[in-house]
């Protein structure tokens, strides 16, 4: 490895065991931290402390570098793929689809699967756990950490993620986090990805399906209520959903910083709080700019009947309705050439741009 790169390697590992310190330092209770745990202890939800976010530095299994010459300098992406820890069967299919062109293209992309701990007091927890080391020792491609896993807690292991690719794929240009119940076409994501290095004019810069003027939820009855105490503004700052691409070496690390040190207790609605709240501070506060973009190629709610080659030809993700119960199927439909005579009459239609 060059001068240059270990450079850029070894502040990586500076910032990153100076935040854990951070973590892991005794410090008073503050009374934010108070009024969490009394409206925890009467059924509420809450943003999430500072001290929950230890068990992301507690690897389980994942403790190796995404490229062992080069720490990820050749990367086009790193993908992070957001599972449960006993969503074997959907891993799995999701390797024999979608994902296996990304896994057997390692010199332009990484793809892992990524999850904390059980909930110990369930009656299956030792058996899952030998599962989990089993699939790990044969796939190789699990990153596990030492949270408990809970749906309001994706924060935590969004933040995982970053801390993660920042220390053992630092020097990645893109960071993808994505949902399981999603279908990428890889060659125009690859494309996508690599255009963004050649037409890079920023820094740092966040790409999905971006959200703006969103309101904060007040109804205590929603899913996603979110109470004065915890966000006081009426919108959300501009954000990504939860498919969100992390562009530029570094932006991780920053992100990771201005997260840990200046934005807890932490939002529970991860990509609100990473893509929107976390940038917003480190403009404000370190002069940082995150330049938000729109990602082409979405297609939400998209029926299964309705999917087919051309759709898939033309789009990058598809989110939502993709479900373990009918990937393969989804899968099956866009792999088949029954429409190659209309994507012929309708060329133009069928392909993937950029712009």
């Amino acid at each position: 490895m060059n001068f240059n790169l270990d450079r850029i390697l070894s502040f990586h590992l500076r910032i990153v065991n100076r935040i854990d310190e951070y973590i892991h330092a005794n410090q008073p209770i503050t009374l934010v931290e108070k009024e969490i745990d009394r409206r925890r202890s009467i059924g509420m939800k809450t943003n999430l402390k500072k001290s929950e976010f230890k068990g992301i530095t507690r690897l389980i299994y994942g403790a190796r570098l995404c490229d062992p010459n080069e720490y990820g300098a050749q990367l086009t992406v790193a993908i992070f793929v957001v599972t449960k820890p006993d969503d074997f069967r959907l891993r799995s299919l999701i390797r024999s689809t979608w994902a296996k062109k990304f896994q057997t293209n390692p010199n332009s992309s990484r793809l892992y699967f990524v999850f904390g701990r059980m909930k110990q007091k369930l009656f299956d927890f030792r058996k899952i756990e030998e599962m989990i080391r089993q699939e790990n020792d044969y796939f190789n491609d699990i990153i596990q950490w030492d949270y408990e896993e809970d749906y309001f807690r994706l924060t935590i292991k969004s933040m995982a993620i970053i801390r993660w690719a920042s220390i053992y794929c630092p020097l990645a240009e893109n960071i993808f986090k994505v949902d399981a119940d999603a279908l990428i076409n890889h060659d125009n994501f690859i494309e996508f990805c690599q255009k963004l290095k050649q037409n890079q004019t920023t820094r740092f810069a966040i790409y999905g399906n971006l959200w703006n003027n969103s309101a904060v939820i007040r109804l205590q009855k929603n899913k996603f209520f979110t109470s004065f105490r915890d966000y006081s503004r009426k919108f959300y700052p501009l954000y990504s959903g939860s498919a969100w691409l992390l562009n530029g070496r570094s932006s991780g690390l920053f992100i990771y910083l201005a997260a840990l040190q200046q934005s807890m207790p932490a939002l529970l609605w991860e990509d609100i709080y990473i893509t929107g709240i976390v940038p917003e501070k480190l403009e404000k506060i370190l002069n940082i700019p995150f330049q938000h973009h729109q990602m082409p190629g979405f297609q939400f709610n998209v029926e299964t009947k309705n999917i087919n080659q051309c759709l898939y030809n033309r789009s990058i993700i598809f989110t939502e309705k993709i479900k373990e119960t009918n990937l393969e199927s989804i899968w099956n439909r866009v792999m088949k050439t029954s429409l190659i005579h209309e994507q012929k009459k309708n060329s133009t239609k069928c392909e993937f741009h950029l712009t």
